[in-house]
């Protein structure tokens, strides 16, 4: 398995965080077919050959994916994908 870690800090509110999470995991939905649920402040998604979540604190997100042997060989543009998302929906410091 590969995994993709990205860090994000804003300066959002935990509402704006969390509507900031549902328009990527919109997005991801459409693109990619994934399926997520809400677990308090973690948004927990999957898909065949990829699972992972996306945690949002006070100033932080956080995005981890794990990734099939197969999706692996997409891991760069997964990966460009999910950090055009953030930049996006979350201001950069």
């Amino acid at each position: 398995m590969s995994t993709i870690d990205l860090h994000r800090v804003h300066a959002l509110t935990t509402p704006q965080a969390h509507a900031a999470v549902n328009a990527i995991a919109t997005e991801l939905a459409q693109e990619l077919g994934i399926e997520s649920r809400w677990e308090g402040d973690t948004l927990h998604f999957h898909r065949p050959g990829a699972k992972g979540t996306i945690h949002v604190s006070t100033n932080e997100v956080h995005f981890h994916v794990e990734l099939s042997m197969l999706l692996h060989l997409l891991k760069s543009e997964i990966e460009a994908q999910v950090q055009r998302y953030f930049n996006q929906h979350f201001q950069q410091h």
